[in-house]
C-alpha cells in the first residue's frame, strides 16, 4: 500500500510539469537586442499601464492591452517555428 501511494505521489509531481508542455503556447515576442531582462520590464510597464495590477483581474480586454503596449515598445509575437525555437 506504501508503494501505491508513492508511486501516485511520484506521479502526480510530473503532473504540472506535463500541462506546462501541453498549454505551451505556439507564439512568443521578440524584439531585436532584447533580452529577458528587457520583456520583463516592458510586461511590468504595461501590466501597469493597463490596470492589471490593481486587483489581479485578467480579463481578455486587459490581455489585449497588454499585447497592443508591448508592440508599441517595438516587441512583436512571432510563432515558434519562425522564430527558429
Amino acid at each position: 500500500m506504501l508503494r501505491f501511494g508513492l508511486r501516485r505521489c511520484a506521479a502526480l509531481a510530473f503532473l504540472p510539469l506535463s500541462a506546462c508542455a501541453l498549454f505551451q503556447s505556439n507564439w512568443q515576442w521578440e524584439k531585436a537586442g532584447a533580452s529577458l531582462a528587457d520583456y520583463d520590464a516592458d510586461v511590468r510597464f504595461c501590466k501597469s499601464q493597463t490596470g492589471q495590477y490593481n486587483d489581479g483581474t485578467v480579463t481578455e480586454t486587459t490581455v489585449r492591452r497588454i499585447h497592443a503596449c508591448l508592440e508599441q515598445h517595438g516587441w512583436r509575437k512571432l510563432s515558434r517555428e519562425a522564430g527558429g525555437r
